[in-house]
């Protein structure tokens, strides 16, 4: 039998979502305003002020250093992530949405 050279690799899953003042790359990571704890799951919140500079979001990955990010429209007021809990911990993302 042959192996193979990604054995006992795992795919990288999505674990979390950030939300940058500026590209990703260039700035730290903006403070939620509000976080809401629930029975189905985790609410975090941001306000996103009018600012010089434009938002961004990215998504973080496990076993991965690749941050995939994305400009958010200038017109969004807010981002809602919603992530999923099993006991007291994050149990990865349901959705993330900007408005």
């Amino acid at each position: 039998m042959g192996t193979h050279a990604d054995e006992g690799l795992t795919a990288p899953s999505l674990i979390s979502i950030a939300v940058y003042v500026g590209h990703p790359g260039e700035a730290g990571t903006l403070v939620p305003d509000q976080t809401i704890n629930a029975t189905a799951g985790e609410t975090t919140i941001w306000h996103l002020a009018p600012d010089s500079r434009p938002y961004w979001v990215a998504c973080i990955y496990t076993n991965s250093r690749l941050l995939l990010g994305k400009r958010i429209p200038d017109s969004a007021g807010q981002c809602y992530l919603k992530e999923a809990l099993r006991g007291k911990k994050k149990n990865g993302v349901i959705s993330f949405e900007c408005e």
